[in-house]
């Protein structure tokens, strides 16, 4: 059996209004949706008894210009580029680079050749 009662409850939540790009400054609304299209969170978490930063958490949010800065200076591609984890990833990880980094679709037909 329940014993219950009806209640009013103020609570408080966080409502983002904007968000500032941590590398280049430029700052991001939502769009009519809610919706932040061009701006991504990047959790960093450093695991391990060992680390200098240990048990540390960075937040970082980056624009779409400002990861892609960031991520054509890899050596090597990021896990699941193009959506695959094919022996041809990092082949056409450099192709995108060296074409300008241009937006596609991970689901793009076309081959590259190695």
């Amino acid at each position: 059996m329940r014993n219950s009662e009806i209640k009013q409850v103020t609570r408080h939540e966080e409502i983002t209004h904007s968000i500032t790009c941590n590398k280049c400054g430029n700052t991001h609304f939502p769009d009519d949706e809610g919706e932040y299209r061009y701006i991504h969170k990047i959790d960093i978490r450093f695991d391990g008894d060992y680390n200098n930063y240990r048990s540390k958490c960075w937040w970082i949010d980056l624009c779409d210009d400002c990861l892609i800065d960031m991520v054509k200076e890899l050596k090597y591609a990021p896990d699941w580029f193009k959506g695959s984890r094919s022996e041809h990833a990092q082949a056409e990880f450099e192709k995108w680079v060296e074409d300008g980094c241009k937006p596609m679709s991970r689901f793009d037909s076309k081959e590259v050749s190695v």
